[in-house]
């Protein structure tokens, strides 16, 4: 059984949003792996709403992952976030893990029930994957800030160690406000 990717809808109109197919990526640049949403059953328990309305940004690539535009191989989804491959991996397994409403950045997000709820359960997702895809190794989970992030829509990165090469660390070195956040030490900045 294969994962339920769960589309993106206008908000007035409810009707499901489609892009001009000029806009796909006719072949995943990685391996197919796929998962049923049943394996993961406690964590869409644990998902609380998502941070703002349900949007959709037409030239967001996360956007058009969410609405199945894409050829993106998807390890996990459920109503709240979606987890599938980094296209550009830095690690031995690099996930993203991103929600399914357009939320651009870390800084989009309040001291609220909701975001930390949301937060919370982006990582439980991250942390679930890679103990299924690399158990023995260590983990590193977190966001870029801006402007250091490359994608304006918010996405937890889940790494399974080591960096390959070793020189992409770099990437993710906690540079105060402007680097790496760590998705605990975040956590606890947004906790209600």
């Amino acid at each position: 059984m294969s994962c339920i990717i769960y589309g993106v809808i206008n908000v007035k109109t409810k009707q499901p949003l489609k892009l001009p197919s000029s806009k796909l990526q006719k072949k995943p640049p990685f391996h197919i792996i796929k998962t049923p949403a049943s394996a993961l059953p406690s964590m869409a328990a644990s998902a609380a709403a998502p941070a703002t309305s349900l949007q959709f940004e037409p030239d967001c690539i996360f956007c058009q992952i969410t609405s199945k535009s894409t050829s993106t191989t998807i390890l996990y989804s459920d109503d709240k976030v979606i987890a599938f491959p980094d296209i550009r991996p830095s690690a031995f397994r690099h996930y993203l893990v991103i929600p399914v409403a357009h939320i651009p950045t870390v800084r989009d997000l309040q001291r609220k029930t909701e975001d930390y709820s949301l937060v919370c359960h982006m990582l439980e997702v991250g942390q679930t994957l890679l103990r299924r895809d690399a158990p023995q190794c260590q983990y590193r989970f977190g966001f870029h800030q801006p402007p250091m992030n490359s994608v304006n829509h918010l996405h937890l990165h889940c790494q399974a160690m080591p960096y390959t090469p070793s020189w992409k660390c770099m990437k993710y070195l906690s540079l105060g406000p402007l680097g790496f956040i760590e998705a605990d030490k975040f956590l606890e900045k947004i906790k209600p």
